[in-house]
């Protein structure tokens, strides 16, 4: 009452490591470990062993270099889109009056007191 493995020829790495993460210790990471960048680029701009991917060979998961791509946009984005939200922010400043009323100095004391 064993189960048939050759059935599920394409799952036999998740057998073999019994890792759900996809990370497959058995197999390795080649002469370099998994973020670790070489000297020898095989590929332009990216020096992990795995290379430009988008899908690793070696575990289900995306490359590092394929990672870094969209991380990086992500910081472009908010390095573009922050310094424009300052910028606009310093140069469209309206004066607003505030009324120094009780309500206003009983959260001044409050603030002074928590800081």
């Amino acid at each position: 009452m064993g189960v048939d493995f050759d059935r599920f020829s394409s799952q036999k790495p998740l057998f073999e490591t019994g890792s759900f993460t996809g990370f497959h210790r058995v197999f390795g990471l080649g002469s370099s470990g998994y973020l670790s960048a070489t000297r020898h680029y095989k590929q332009p701009l990216c020096g992990n062993e795995e290379g430009w991917g988008p899908l690793s060979p070696i575990r289900w998961d995306f490359t590092p270099c394929f990672l870094d791509v969209w991380l990086a946009s992500v910081a472009a984005f908010g390095i573009i889109f922050g310094a424009a939200a300052l910028w606009w922010m310093l140069h469209n400043r309206r004066p607003t009056h505030v009324t120094k009323d009780w309500h206003f100095w009983t959260k001044q004391v409050g603030y002074l007191s928590l800081g």
